[in-house]
């Protein structure tokens, strides 16, 4: 942070040409591990000489948390996912944040596989039995 200009002054707070390097971070109740870490999360911003606004959302409504994240007034937003089905973080990190080429889609999806393996399988029965129709009429003429 130094290198970056951001230097410590005389109060521990690191400041950039005179401008107090602050963070506005932003929590909401509704998933109460947020407003648990978060205290934590300012204190060791906090010893690195950041200044942290922390600031805990209404729990009566999202409305508050809605016009923040539209406004985009935050610097730092806590934000909670659910890691289900596995409760593993590794399960939902390898399946949502990672870039797949598009061809890999198809493979990835043991369900889009069964679906159009059964609308094939539909589609071939259907042809299969219309020329055994067609192969009656023809005989029987």
């Amino acid at each position: 942070m130094d290198e970056a200009g951001w230097v410590k002054a005389s109060s521990g707070i690191r400041e950039k040409d005179g401008v107090p390097l602050t963070v506005n971070m932003v929590a909401y109740p509704q998933r109460p591990s947020l407003v648990t870490v978060q205290p934590v999360i300012k204190r060791t911003f906090e010893a690195l000489g950041i200044t942290v606004n922390a600031k805990v959302t209404s729990s009566e409504n999202w409305d508050e948390l809605d016009a923040i994240i539209e406004t985009k007034d935050f610097d730092l937003l806590l934000w909670a996912q659910h890691t289900l089905p596995a409760g593993d973080p590794q399960f939902f990190i390898n399946h949502f944040f990672r870039f797949v080429p598009f061809w890999q889609l198809l493979l990835i999806s043991d369900i889009l596989i069964l679906i159009v393996f059964n609308i094939l399988n539909h589609i071939l029965f259907t042809l299969l039995l219309f020329r055994v129709h067609l192969l009656q009429i023809v005989i029987s003429f």
